[in-house]
């Protein structure tokens, strides 16, 4: 539905000084959003009070973005009000939308309207400013502002090099990446986030082989994603299979002294060049294949092909990009629970939940779920029960910052959400709680489902489940009601509620397969439907164990681990955090009730237990509780005797292995806020390209297609003609409203050097359904270059007229549009056109004199960027460049408590059908096999024409990809963000193919991933494999390594506990100090007096147990402990103390029963001791201290020579022994 506001803007600041008063508000106009594009924009760009509510209307956000950007108009002498008046109509028409940080960023203190930038990388330690470690200094105030960086390593001298002046080795491009992503690892982007960042390597540099395969076998590089630079020379020796000579400038060589170009700008300046190895250039160009179709990494740019647009070549070379990362799972939208491949079917942007230790709302906009390939998986294993299957290099938030599932340690403490996530629409409470009860104490059979009562739960609940069962299964058609009763079994304390057509019922959900499941549509279900699942499971087969000053729990048992971990995510979206314990009671035979009053032996699985504690308890009593009055009571009691409250939930779960899971494909979404989404229950990072030089940013803006439709299948091109020629200007003003990063000043001189700005469009797609042109075939190419050209032609020509009032660009004075030595060449199709799709005549020569005459505004002009978020908010069916992913959706809606399934089909599909004169019953099953199929191409009801021009992606050959990017390449004078869809059987050889083909049509880059169904990429990856192992066969994933090091550092602060103990050589201290994961980390012990023989054996038994913690090993250092304190415990010596239980046999026995003591209590119920200053707890166990009864208490002392008893003591001026009278006098 479309709805449309009056705007009524308050006074506002914009940041700068400036008022957007009343004076200077936004005409009073309709602005046509749908319902979801107003929510995104409610929630991702209205700017907040301190009250965290919008401060301003949606109305009002547009004019402050209008008006601010409209601002730079004042530094030539303009009127900011008239073009922010066309600024706001622009943006309000839905013609064109900035980038996101754009509309966040306008009118803000901070003022930061770009989203990343390119930094320069020097071979020099500290004497260039764009040496290693100033790099990155400056890329580290880039990130605090909320953007992010990209790099070119090349410059750097190869690993192993000489350095003069130290005589040492050098590092090497992939040790300083490391030493980068090390650093960026700690960095906070604006306190919330870190940027992506991209590392470029060119194909000839010496240790190209290793960064190829840098993150796949090193596993440390977390915070990059990397590049290879692709030069024609390469491509031309791979073709002909030619040597390829891996070469850097000499560094010995007097002329390389001060030198920071690249090795080309080396060899015209006559540097003597080395070659280090050589290669055969298809082996190198194989290994890429093989690395991006397997790993998704190294991505591919060809840097030639970006050189020759280059319009400022006197001042540098192109080099770098900015990236993107990949993820999958169970994904927590507002749609509730839903997994990654079935939100990358619809093809549809969605919402997310994010965690508050953002500092957002709960929900964001984000872009739709797609894949990125068939890569290497890895099982993330936390000890509280939560697990996550990923890529090696996808990143979860730990207690340190974010890092890469490659490189978590056991003990890392990683972030769970902590707060309510999001729900559907669909399903009910009574619906949920009749689920519930199924999966707990139902069965379903063949002939009817069966709800069993037991107890009290006869009286209290069974009248209450037949009713619910009866709103269910009763259809409002039926002539009579047929209600569902509650019967009492004979001759055992039970009631049931059966029914045939709840047997049905059940069966939809699931429940006739597997019984021990969450059901999907509880899972994608609303609040209340999650909340009777809960409450009826939890009252079945849940108890409440009040263990007192212990503690209390909530605990559900099952012997279907799978079921609990659903149960575990479900709990998550509730805000409560829970903890499984796998095997708490092993298969076997246990007494359980017969249901007669009485007890039976029964055999029954292993059981695992969900364990509900600490703050938990308050939230699931308050989100959830029991049915039951006899279990919620018993909470309700416990909870009220409380005096101090429970442990607070801290929401980390501890890692506890990181393991190889198989090779399948994943997926990924951009959420451009948080750069954040939850997968089953933790929080994990999301995932472009713009060529950049030297501290250069994006300003990019989109024009959406989908609003210059023209008439009877036309395009209006006049309407593209106004709305590019404003867009033009309004990123021009964004360069000069952007006010960068004050710390680096170069970022400010580079972004007007060559005021690049970065035109785009969006919603290509929606245009050619509209036009009835099928995208990907040569007709489909050649509209969309002649859109794109008409697009490039008249953002030149008003950059042509803003030189004439303002300016050039700086760096006009040698660059490719200099008069004096004019080197810009108006662009070409790479198909002379044969078709007229009625767009005006374009005159290249304009633009050509125009340049000579007046200098052009901005030395780059167009770019196809990414456009998840705005394209969501502009009503487009398709993003960027990309045809439309899918046609149809399912969307559940909850009706007065009922499940309404409705049924979105793209608006511009489903006028197709009404226009070819297909009734509303065919167009119906037309929709619903849309829906299995997401395309219409298999579907003979649906006539041709319609079938030829409505393709979505899965439609589209790779070759088609191909060519589309590269005919609209040829009107884009930056880079374009296109990939390349292969289907699930592709292999390396089909990858080759195409970036071969993209490299010989002029792409400067390409993207591919291999896509295909879960089970089916399994078993045919690993078919693929064996048919195909020649020259390069594929390894099998290796563990990932969880330390880098043999012994883990010591931080500079620790905590932990003291423990005090009586042992037959006196009292010891035992002091056990945990690292940031809450783990044991090293163990001081402390007996007798120092100097002692007594003293340096304690201490030799603290420093080997220490290194026990601190070594590198995939065993979890608590676990590592209880080893140690079993091997210690019943060491016997001389002279045992104590009686019974209290008895210790010698210092070994104490030490281990202190670690056993310290093992045994939670840490969630430690109760602090008086502190010995040392930010330690003391903790005593005096009931070992006491001698046995009749015992000789000794005086203690150091070791005999003798009878080896610590008895050893300085009296009278000798040393003697008390017990067995040895002496030294």
């Amino acid at each position: 539905m479309l709805e449309a506001k009056k705007a009524k803007p308050k006074t506002q600041s914009n940041g700068n000084g400036h008022k957007a008063n009343q004076a200077h508000r936004p005409p009073q106009k309709e602005i046509r959003l749908t319902d979801n594009a107003r929510t995104v924009l409610e929630k991702r760009y209205l700017r907040r009070g301190d009250d965290g509510k919008p401060a301003e209307t949606i109305e009002e956000m547009f004019w402050r973005v209008a008006y601010n950007v409209a601002l730079a108009e004042k530094e030539w002498g303009g009127d900011p009000v008239p073009t922010a008046e066309k600024f706001y109509d622009l943006l309000t028409d839905l013609e064109f939308f900035p980038n996101s940080p754009t509309f966040t960023g306008a009118g803000t203190p901070l003022g930061q309207l770009a989203a990343c930038f390119v930094l320069k990388i020097e071979d020099d330690m500290g004497r260039s400013e764009a040496g290693i470690f100033q790099t990155l200094r400056d890329a580290a105030l880039i990130q605090q502002t909320g953007g992010g960086n990209g790099f070119a390593f090349s410059r750097l001298r190869p690993k192993r090099s000489i350095v003069k002046s130290s005589a040492g080795e050098a590092t090497g491009p992939v040790g300083f990446l490391r030493v980068y992503d090390e650093a960026f690892g700690e960095i906070a982007q604006g306190g919330t986030r870190r940027g992506a960042n991209m590392a470029v390597l060119r194909v000839d540099h010496p240790d190209i082989e290793e960064f190829i395969t840098c993150k796949t076998d090193e596993n440390a590089i977390t915070n990059f994603n990397i590049s290879v630079g692709i030069t024609d020379k390469f491509m031309d020796a791979v073709k002909r299979d030619d040597w390829w000579d891996l070469r850097f400038p000499d560094v010995h060589s007097p002329q390389y002294r001060g030198f920071s170009g690249t090795i080309d700008q080396a060899e015209k300046a006559g540097i003597p060049i080395r070659v280090c190895k050589r290669v055969r250039a298809r082996e190198l160009f194989n290994k890429i294949v093989t690395q991006a179709h397997h790993n998704g990494e190294p991505g591919v740019l060809f840097v030639d092909a970006a050189n020759r647009e280059n319009p400022v070549p006197h001042l540098y070379e192109l080099e770098a990009t900015n990236p993107c990362i990949t993820g999958d799972t169970l994904i927590y939208t507002d749609e509730g629970l839903r997994r990654a491949n079935e939100l990358a079917q619809t093809g549809k942007a969605i919402r997310v939940a994010t965690d508050s230790r953002f500092g957002t709302d709960t929900l964001l906009p984000a872009s739709p779920v797609f894949p990125t390939g068939v890569k290497d998986v890895y099982r993330l294993i936390t000890r509280e029960g939560y697990e996550l299957r990923l890529t090696a290099d996808h990143r979860v938030i730990t207690s340190r910052g974010w890092v890469a599932a490659a490189d978590l340690y056991p003990g890392d403490r990683i972030h769970i959400l902590n707060r309510k996530g999001g729900f559907g629409s669909a399903g009910t409470l009574e619906a949920g709680r009749v689920l519930g009860w199924l999966v707990g104490d139902g069965t379903v059979n063949a002939i009817r489902a069966v709800l069993s009562f037991f107890g009290d739960e006869k009286r209290e609940l069974a009248p209450m489940f037949a009713n619910a069962v009866t709103n269910i299964v009763e259809r409002s058609d039926q002539r009579r009601a047929y209600p569902v009763g509650a019967t009492e079994v004979k001759g055992r304390d039970e009631t049931r509620v059966s029914s045939e057509r709840l047997q049905a019922w059940a069966a939809k959900h699931g429940l006739m397969e597997d019984k021990h499941i969450v059901p999907a549509a509880v899972l994608a279900g609303s609040e209340d439907m999650q909340r009777g699942f809960l409450q009826a499971l939890f009252t079945a087969d849940g108890q409440v164990n009040d263990g007192g000053e212990k503690g209390c729990s909530v605990r559900l048992s099952a012997s279907h681990l799978p079921l609990l971990k659903d149960i575990q995510r479900v709990l998550l979206n509730f805000g409560i955090a829970s903890h499984i314990y796998e095997n708490r009671r092993p298969a076997g035979y246990s007494h359980m009730p017969d249901g007669k009053g009485g007890t039976k032996e029964y055999f029954h699985q292993p059981q695992h237990d969900l364990a509900i504690s600490k703050t938990n308890l308050i939230r699931f009593a308050d989100e959830i509780g029991f049915l039951a009055e006899a279990k919620q009571g018993k909470l309700a009691d416990y909870l009220s005797r409380m005096v101090r409250g429970p442990y607070a939930e801290t929401f980390l779960a501890i890692v506890k292995a990181v393991e190889p899971d198989g090779r399948e494909a994943v997926y990924d979404l951009q959420q451009p806020d948080t750069h954040s989404f939850i997968a089953n229950g933790l929080v994990v990072h999301n995932c472009g390209e713009q060529w950049l030089g030297p501290y250069e940013n994006c300003c990019l803006g989109s024009i959406n297609l989908a609003q210059h439709f023209g008439p009877n299948g036309t395009v209006d091109w006049e309407r593209l003609r106004q709305s590019t020629v404003t867009s033009t200007r309004f990123l021009d003003d964004v360069v000069t409203a952007n006010a960068y990063v004050p710390a680096v000043p170069q970022l400010k001189e580079a972004g007007y050097n060559a005021r690049r700005i970065g035109l785009g469009i969006m919603g290509l797609g929606d245009l050619m359904y509209h036009c009835g042109i099928r995208y990907g075939p040569e007709e489909a190419q050649e509209f969309a270059a002649q859109v794109m050209e008409f697009v490039r032609y008249h953002c030149m020509l008003t950059s042509i007229e803003l030189a004439k009032d303002r300016g050039a660009f700086r760096a006009f004075k040698g660059s490719i549009y200099d008069s004096k030595s004019f080197k810009w060449m108006p662009p070409t199709p790479l198909s002379p056109y044969t078709r007229n799709y009625g767009r005006p005549e374009v005159n290249w020569d304009d633009v050509v004199n125009g340049i000579k005459k007046h200098g052009i505004r901005n030395a780059c002009q167009t770019t196809v960027a990414p456009t998840g978020t705005i394209a969501t908010v502009a009503g487009c069916e398709s993003y960027g460049c990309e045809p439309v992913f899918a046609l149809a959706y399912i969307r559940h809606v909850n009706d007065r408590g009922r499940d309404l399934k409705l049924t979105y089909t793209s608006p511009l599909f489903e006028q197709a059908l009404i226009q070819a004169g297909i009734d509303e019953a065919h167009r119906a099953r037309i929709v619903e096999q849309v829906m299995a199929q997401g395309s219409c191409q298999d579907i003979s009801e649906v006539p041709e024409h319609i079938r030829h021009t409505f393709v979505v992606s899965q439609d589209i050959t790779a070759d088609e990809h191909v060519r589309m990017q590269a005919a609209i390449q040829r009107f884009v004078d930056n880079s374009l963000s296109k990939t390349c869809n292969f289907p699930e059987t592709a292999v390396e050889e089909d990858v080759a193919k195409a970036y071969l083909l993209a490299w010989e049509l002029g792409c400067k880059g390409l993207t591919v991933y291999v896509t295909g169904s879960r089970k089916k990429v399994v078993l045919e990856t690993h078919a693929t494999a064996k048919s195909k192992e020649t020259s390069a066969p594929v390894e099998a994933p290796k563990p990932v390594p969880m330390f880098h090091e043999t012994k883990k550092p010591r931080p500079n602060v620790l905590r932990g506990e003291t423990f005090v103990i009586t042992s037959p050589m006196g009292k010891s201290y035992v002091t056990i100090n945990r690292n940031g994961g809450e783990e044991p980390f090293e163990v001081f012990i402390n007996t007798g007096k120092a100097g002692s023989e007594i003293f340096a054996v304690s201490e030799a038994i603290g420093r080997l147990i220490s290194y026990v913690l601190r070594m590198a090993s995939p065993i979890p250092p608590r676990e590592r402990l209880a080893e140690v304190a079993r091997q210690l415990n019943g060491i016997g010596g001389g002279r045992p103390m104590g009686f019974g239980p209290n008895r210790v046999l010698s210092l070994p026995d104490a030490v281990g029963r202190a670690l056993t003591d310290y093992l045994g209590r939670d840490a969630e119920s430690l109760e602090p001791m008086p502190s010995n200053g040392n930010s330690h707890y003391l903790y005593t166990t005096e009931e070992h201290a006491q001698p046995a009864p009749g015992q000789i208490a000794l005086n203690y002392g150091d070791l005999c020579p003798s009878c080896g008893e610590a008895a050893m003591v300085n009296e009278e001026g000798c040393r003697k022994c008390y017990a067995c009278g040895h002496s030294e006098c």
